[in-house]
């Protein structure tokens, strides 16, 4: 199996779409747009150690969109994503929905052609929130997850860490369910954006209950959570 973080530097793309929290097997059941889709190893369980892990060095011609604060000015152990890219763009705080709790895959697609405009020779890091909850789609489940408590923290100077349970909720059926309609609608709105020189991949993937356990625990080696999806779109001329 390919190691992503390797695929990562040693691929010529221009723009990176990273899908939070996206599963291999759900990635291959809903994506239509063409491309190999590869199973390749993330080098994290959670987007902390992934980006840590990921973004070790500096890069000065990469401008990253950001729906989390993990990636931006927080500090997680000495690894600051401002330290580490050219530009932070930290959608979490001017693109947020504060009545979805999130920052919608459309907005982000808009916010995208903006800076691909603006800055044509930079490489972009294009960080969606979904299939990670909260869910969105036109299946809805009723759950207070840790992204919205993330962002209160930090938005009152806080450090962003929240106590998330991993225990499984009895109704997983419906999370899974829900699951799928929030990667439907990323996948749909990253569709507009798809062109030659793009990979998509995730920083993780996700338990969804039924004895598989929960959400994304750091300091798991689980394959559900490890084994990402990567998908190249070839350039013209391979």
């Amino acid at each position: 199996m390919k190691n992503q973080t390797e695929l990562i530097h040693s691929t010529g793309w221009r723009e990176l779409v990273i899908l939070d929290a996206c599963r291999y097997d759900y990635f291959v059941e809903e994506w239509l747009y063409g491309g190999v889709i590869e199973k390749v190893k993330s080098a994290g369980s959670c987007t902390i150690e992934w980006a840590k892990r990921t973004w070790p060095g500096l890069y000065e011609d990469v401008i990253y969109l950001a729906t989390i604060p993990y990636i931006g000015k927080l500090d997680l152990g000495g690894w600051r994503g401002i330290d580490h890219f050219g530009l932070v763009h930290p959608m979490w705080r001017g693109a947020w929905h504060e009545g979805e709790g999130t920052v919608l895959p459309e907005v982000m697609c808009e916010v995208f052609r903006v800076f691909r405009k603006r800055s044509p020779d930079s490489r972009l890091v294009i960080h969606f929130l979904q299939p990670h909850h909260p869910y969105i789609g036109t299946k809805r489940v009723a759950w207070e997850g840790g992204t919205r408590k993330c962002r209160e923290s930090v938005m009152a100077g806080g450090n962003g860490l929240v106590n998330v349970s991993y225990n499984e909720p009895p109704n997983y059926r419906e999370h899974r369910l829900a699951y799928r309609d929030n990667l439907r609608r990323v996948l749909e709105a990253v569709k507009v954006i798809l062109r030659p020189g793009m990979a998509i991949t995730a920083d993780h993937g996700e338990l969804l209950g039924g004895g598989e356990g929960w959400l994304h625990p750091p300091g798991s080696d689980n394959p559900i959570l490890r084994e990402v999806p990567w998908v190249y779109m070839e350039r013209d001329g391979g």
